[in-house]
């Protein structure tokens, strides 16, 4: 709730974000303020988001895909492949396609 209440106050006088890691900087500054919330946040690999950026254009596996979500609801792509390469069953064409997109 800190982090979020610094961006709000920092987007109040920043038209723009300027810093590319203006969201570990505005972490930092509540973790060092609220230390004991911190401590009781549970801590995750960040390999574990970017496990679906490096299969993008794998076949699809439904076993993966679902041991992927039960991992992380988060995941950071990549905009640096050539998609127009996708085969119809990939994990890219499923994404897209909003097969497993739950609303």
């Amino acid at each position: 709730m800190a982090t979020k209440q610094l961006y709000y106050e920092y987007l109040k006088k920043e038209a723009k974000i300027k810093d590319y890691f203006i969201t570990y900087i505005l972490m930092t500054m509540a973790i060092e303020r609220y230390p004991d919330d911190w401590n009781q946040t549970p801590k995750i690999p960040n390999e574990i988001p970017l496990m679906l950026g490096k299969v993008l254009l794998d076949e699809f596996d439904e076993n993966y895909w679902r041991e992927m979500h039960r991992l992380s609801s988060v995941h950071k792509l990549t905009y640096k492949l050539d998609m127009s390469e996708s085969s119809g069953n990939t994990y890219y064409h499923h994404i897209i396609n909003e097969k497993y997109i739950e609303t």
